[in-house]
């Protein structure tokens, strides 16, 4: 029997006539022959395999693949991927939301805002270099922020977009790589203000005294780290 942990990182991996289960923390997917594991901002790499495989596995990576009581290690190049964030424009007072239709089985709710409602919203300009792109399988965005809706675009085409819950917004870039290397990014926060007619937590909502809250906590860049992992056929 696998214990709660293991059952929870077991993977079923090989052909149909070798099975195996691969035990791993990290995300994964894999084919007949091959298994990428995923981690993020993780360049360090442990597996088992079971049952024990006794043809030798190879990693596609600059490094020597090590085995100690059926568990194997590796890692691949450290990477430092960095930013540039400048505020192009502060936010000014945001318009009061506006209301739905209501309709038989409940009460008006407010719409999501309008592209001329993020006239108004705080702006900032994103610079990744072309070069953090390099040993890694994609780049997170994490957004620490507060307000209303925060977007993120490329030249004046919307890429994504996010309404507040008092969580951070972790966008996936490697969809959006070529936009980011020809026009940068842009990242808009549409302040929340104290009536919005949202439910929200207390503790996420606006400071008592304050009309409206818009506010950037922190930004950061986490690399994803791919290890591909060969797996032998048998002869």
């Amino acid at each position: 029997l696998l214990s709660e942990k293991q059952a929870e990182n077991a993977w079923k991996m090989g052909a149909s006539d070798r099975r195996h289960l691969l035990f791993t923390s990290a995300q994964i997917y894999a084919d007949e022959q091959h298994i990428f594991l995923n981690q993020d901002g993780d360049n360090h790499f442990q597996f088992q395999v079971s049952p024990p495989t006794h043809e030798k596995l190879s990693v596609q990576v600059n490094s020597q693949i090590g085995q100690v009581d059926q568990t194997y290690s590796t890692s691949v190049p450290e990477v430092h991927p960095t930013l540039r964030l400048e505020q192009s424009a502060k936010a000014s007072d945001a318009p009061a939301a506006r209301m739905g239709s209501p309709v038989s089985w409940r009460k008006a709710v407010a719409i999501a805002p309008s592209d001329t409602d993020f006239e108004h919203a705080a702006k900032w300009r994103i610079t990744i270099p072309a070069s953090d792109w390099v040993g890694v399988n994609d780049l997170f965005l994490d957004v620490n922020y507060k307000g209303d809706v925060a977007r993120l675009k490329s030249d004046s085409k919307l890429l994504t977009d996010d309404f507040y819950n008092g969580k951070s917004w972790q966008v996936g870039l490697r969809r959006f790589h070529q936009e980011i290397d020809k026009t940068g990014l842009d990242l808009q926060i549409l302040p929340m203000r104290k009536d919005a007619p949202i439910f929200l937590e207390d503790r996420y909502r606006n400071p008592a005294g304050e009309g409206q809250i818009v506010d950037l906590k922190d930004l950061t860049i986490v690399p994803q780290y791919q290890l591909t992992i060969d797996f032998p056929q048998p002869h």
